[in-house]
């Protein structure tokens, strides 16, 4: 769009409606990689819940605790409070 307005305003002699579409195609092509990558994250998310659902956990090892717990609040009485991601 600059060409062309760069040509309307006489700055230019010719105008290339080609340069246009190709920045046009570069931002539709942009936009679909982000679609692609949010698409792709979605899927890895789904896969990991799918994954976690599948088994039965027996013990709260390191790695579960930082996926799934934001933290633990210990309380006077030895209250323990847990808060979940």
């Amino acid at each position: 769009m600059a060409e062309f307005e760069a040509y309307a305003l006489g700055k230019k002699e010719s105008y290339d409606s080609s340069t246009d579409q190709l920045e046009l195609l570069r931002k539709k092509y942009e936009g679909l990689k982000e679609q692609l990558s949010s698409a792709e994250d979605k899927v890895r998310e789904f896969s990991r819940v799918k994954v976690h659902e599948s088994f039965a956990v027996m013990k709260l090892t390191p790695e579960l605790m930082d996926e799934y717990i934001e933290s633990i609040e210990i309380h006077p009485g030895n209250d323990v409070r847990v808060i979940w991601k």
